[in-house]
């Protein structure tokens, strides 16, 4: 769904690990002629909800974006001219400005508003824009209306847009419908009244109901205009959640931090108060109510926020979008993410996000003057983050950060036991069927999955695949464990793999200095390992994993390969540079850390108060005798 397709991902891949010295070719988008300026995309609606998320999210990606508003000068449109949309006037009242909006426009974006003009306005705008878009000869018009609007619903705000709909259809201008449920974004101006505790609604607490994040809408019309071949002629009903309303109260208290009770309002008081309009379509809601198929919004367009996430991401709390601490007086139980460098973001979003199924929680483009205070870099080198975790979770979470002027990869021309912050752990769901579908799907392999069963009995199948910015994922299976998997059947970041000179040096740091517990420690050789591994004839691997017993994601796992010497990369794996850097740790209070590390004898550079994607708070930094650098962040 990305404007950079998946199967891009194989132009980067190379054997790492097998010490393949070529250099990454370099990902690009095809060129525009410089005779032929861009395609340009009306977007009506635009100083508004659903048509600002269309036009921003049209502007992030680069597309050539017409701005329709009826105030040109207002603020809103200011914003957008800003952004780089060009603002034009229009009115739905008045044809032939519409005319020349779309004058030379390649596509469009139309959105009618009940509420502003009634069932009769709306209706009119909505043919008065379609019959300019015949007229102009749109290539693409996309039309946004409501889910389950062709069910006869009988509520005026549905069946209006029904008729635009078929109106739009018998026109013969090439469309796409999307039918949005509720939007999420209602409910951020209840903030004040909501921590007060109390969640008061009409509609039964066990009635369930759909929900979608405005900026949602605006991705997935994105999509749907870079991608015609594929939603011509289609209507589509689209969500990101669906849960009970008492759900949806408990949702909001867990992001509040409080507990959330849901108190039913009367229909009668409702109806004094909103009008019967409005209660109708709020009984609509509680029965029959929307009907979507979440599971094939999923995998037509992943990614979508969850109602948790999208109040996370509006910062309802002081924890909000952040990593959740992981420690207990001093004691790290497993980090909260791993950091890093990307060279191409969506690229590498394509994979942990529309691949393996991980949900971004957190995200930030331009400058970042506290990262450029962690990492000693110009604000300006950081161009843009994402954090993403497995839906569910708190820590096993990955930071990708895009640089401006990125430094070499990590593991480029490393060898297979060379020492470096080396693979990530990704736990699959059925493994080999994973393998199957990935493979035909254009990913590159060193080798077929391998089963192993180690001296403590346990049995356990692993592949490698090549990623994004020489970056090796190592798919894992172990019998008998059961993880929470995303819907694509993929969780992690399990534990994340370190090549260290010295494992027990490395383990009692971890375990003393930091507090760790040893969840296994095997000692693994034999030709099935070697081919595994990549390893030459009579090396072994001495494999230990510490973290936090109860929890699978977030560990780490160190090995020190016998047989055999490698180079020390750790010292490149800092920014810019691309790969695997560092990992971080959330606390609550670093005071008794701090402690627990002086008496250790381990310095620490203290970084002071910083502000990062990831809050506001004190952070520390030091490397375990291996070299590996590691983070920790004070957040509340």
């Amino acid at each position: 769904m990305r404007s950079h397709p998946l199967f891009a991902l194989t132009a980067v891949l190379l054997c790492a690990a097998c010490g393949d010295n070529r250099p990454a070719p370099t990902i690009s988008e095809p060129a525009t002629p410089a005779s032929e300026p861009p395609p340009v995309i009306l977007v009506t609606g635009a100083t508004g909800r659903q048509g600002g998320a269309v036009a921003r999210a049209l502007l992030e990606r680069g597309h050539a974006v017409r701005a329709m508003t009826r105030r040109p000068s207002s603020e809103p449109a200011r914003a957008l001219a800003a952004l780089g949309a060009t603002v034009v006037r229009g009115d739905f009242e008045d044809p032939d400005s519409l005319l020349a909006a779309l004058d030379g426009t390649e596509a469009a974006f139309l959105v009618t508003t009940f509420a502003e003009a009634g069932a009769e306005g709306e209706l009119r705008h909505g043919r008065n824009f379609i019959d300019a878009a015949a007229q102009a000869s749109v290539g693409h018009l996309v039309f946004t209306s409501a889910a389950n609007a062709d069910r006869e619903v009988g509520i005026s705000a549905f069946d209006t847009k029904h008729e635009i709909e078929l109106y739009l259809a018998a026109s013969g201008v090439p469309f796409t419908v999307v039918r949005p449920v509720s939007f999420m974004d209602t409910y951020l101006g209840n903030y004040e009244l909501l921590t007060g505790g109390k969640f008061s609604d009409p509609i039964d607490p066990d009635a369930t109901n759909y929900w979608i994040a405005v900026s949602d809408i605006g991705r997935i019309v994105a999509d749907v205009l870079e991608a015609p071949e594929t939603w011509l002629g289609q209507a589509i009903d689209i969500a990101g959640d669906a849960m009970t309303m008492r759900e949806l109260a408990d949702t909001m208290g867990h992001v509040l931090g409080i507990e959330m009770v849901y108190s039913r309002t009367p229909w009668s008081v409702y109806e004094a108060r909103a009008g019967p309009a409005t209660t109708r379509l709020k009984r609509w809601f509680e029965s029959p109510g929307y009907d979507v198929d979440m599971a094939l919004v999923r995998e037509q367009f992943p990614g979508l926020l969850t109602f948790e996430n999208f109040l996370i991401r509006a910062g309802w709390a002081d924890r909000a979008a952040r990593p959740q601490p992981s420690s207990e007086n001093g004691i790290l139980k497993s980090f909260s993410h791993l950091t890093v460098g990307v060279v191409d973001m969506d690229v590498a979003l394509a994979l942990w996000v529309d691949t393996f199924g991980m949900e971004v929680v957190a995200e930030s483009r331009g400058p970042d003057a506290g990262m450029a205070t962690l990492w000693d870099l110009d604000p300006s080198a950081i161009v843009r983050q994402a954090y993403v975790l497995t839906p569910g979770q708190s820590t096993g979470g990955i930071h990708l950060v895009q640089f401006e002027n990125p430094g070499a990869p990590v593991r480029e021309g490393a060898e297979v036991f060379d020492l470096l912050p080396k693979n990530l752990d990704v736990y699959a769901e059925d493994l080999r069927a994973k393998y199957a579908a990935l493979a035909e799907s254009g990913f590159v392999f060193r080798g077929e999955p391998s089963e192993v069963t180690a001296p403590s009995g346990v049995v356990f199948r692993e592949v490698h695949m090549f990623a994004h910015d020489y970056l090796n994922v190592v798919l894992l299976e172990v019998e008998g464990e059961d993880h929470a998997y995303t819907d694509k059947g993929f969780a992690g970041l399990g534990p994340v793999i370190t090549i260290v000179p010295d494992a027990d040096a490395e383990q009692q740091f971890w375990m003393n200095a930091v507090g760790l517990e040893q969840i296994s420690a095997n000692l693994l050789s034999g030709p099935e390992v070697e081919r595994m591994v990549g390893l030459p004839p009579g090396s072994g691997l001495d494999v230990r994993i510490v973290g936090d017993p109860k929890n699978d994601y977030g560990g780490i796992e160190i090995i020190e390969y016998q047989g055999v010497e490698g180079r020390n990369l750790y010292p490149l794996a800092h920014p810019p540079a691309l790969g695997n850097l560092h990992v971080n740790y959330i606390v609550q209070d670093l005071g008794p850390l701090r402690v627990r590390l002086s008496a250790a004898g381990t310095a620490f550079n203290d970084h002071g108060a910083v502000d990062t994607i990831f809050g506001s708070g004190r952070s520390i930094s030091f490397d375990t005798p291996a070299g590996l650098r590691v983070e920790v962040h004070e957040r509340n």
